[in-house]
């Protein structure tokens, strides 16, 4: 049943949209706010918090300039209850569309690496993994600021504890970056995240796209191939090669990362700091010699 020209909360839904991967999107309008996707979600009753936490993960990251995420409950069957979350419908472009003029220099990575670790953090902590890290999902505000990039497409989200295992048909444009784990259909874990992320993060150093070969068997073969990365930040490089480890143990956890991020983000500013200081001690001394030399006339009459 269409959603069509149905209130909820403040809006109107005015203009249906084509569906996304058996989604039901439309656009709703409100007096006075920006115009806003509509999604429609149906969860299984006895898991009616998916959505919500999933729409607590979205909004913890929404730009601030635009409206947050909103849920709405529609309604609800003996097996089933329906939420309608309210997105931000311009979102600026997508990490996809940047690459495609260009690469990420290493201070860029951390900032948007920082910005999608926080989001799987929060995401890992509630019990729900997001398995569609891509490009394509990255959603840039419209000045391109990496370090205000929002994680999107939630869709194949879902709770840890349920061992859904996607197939791989529903997740072909996520090949390139799923683990192996993930090409082997096995169980998904939190590691899985973090093995795409790495993934994604390596492609936007580069600047160019993994290639996508036409077999699961044939990607496999590629896992256990070295990853080049063209990064002359050795910390930053040698913690991507960690993200992409065929051991999901030794991956860190997206907490962990997040810390080690920004640690790295904060090493230029310590950095600079450190240099401030030695010129700053050297100037004193500069300062003391002179006072010294002025301050001995007998001295310099001699000289």
């Amino acid at each position: 049943m269409t959603l069509l020209h149905q209130i909820v909360g403040d809006y109107v839904i005015t203009e249906q949209l084509a569906d996304v991967q058996g989604l039901e999107r439309y656009v709703a309008e409100a007096a006075g706010k920006p115009r806003v996707q509509a999604v429609r979600f149906t969860t299984p009753q006895k898991q009616p918090e998916t959505v919500a936490i999933l729409a607590n993960a979205i909004n913890s990251l929404t730009l601030s300039s635009l409206e947050t995420i909103k849920v709405h409950h529609l309604d609800k069957t003996e097996t089933a209850v329906s939420y309608l979350i309210l997105t931000p419908l311009d979102n600026g472009r997508s990490l996809a569309d940047h690459l495609e003029n260009g690469r990420l220099a290493a201070d860029e990575a951390i900032q948007l690496a920082i910005r999608l670790s926080t989001a799987l953090s929060y995401a890992h902590q509630q019990g729900v993994q997001h398995l569609n890290l891509t490009p394509s999902h990255i959603l840039l505000p419209t000045d391109g600021a990496f370090a205000q990039a929002r994680l999107a497409e939630f869709g194949k989200a879902h709770l840890l504890q349920t061992a859904r295992v996607p197939q791989p048909a529903t997740f072909r444009a996520a090949m390139p970056y799923a683990s192996p784990a993930q090409l082997l259909q096995e169980s998904p874990t939190a590691a899985d995240d973090i093995y795409m992320l790495g993934r994604l993060l390596i492609e936007a150093i580069n600047g160019q796209p993994f290639p996508t070969p036409g077999s699961i068997h044939a990607l496999l073969e590629k896992r256990e191939e070295p990853v080049d990365l063209e990064c002359d930040d050795e910390a930053l490089s040698e913690l991507l090669q960690q993200l992409i480890s065929p051991d999901p143990a030794a991956r860190p956890t997206a907490a962990e990362l997040l810390r080690r991020l920004t640690q790295l983000n904060a090493k230029p500013l310590l950095e600079n700091t450190a240099a401030n200081e030695r010129e700053k001690k050297q100037h004193n001394e500069v300062m003391l010699v002179a006072q010294s030399w002025h301050s001995r006339p007998n001295l310099r009459q001699r000289l």
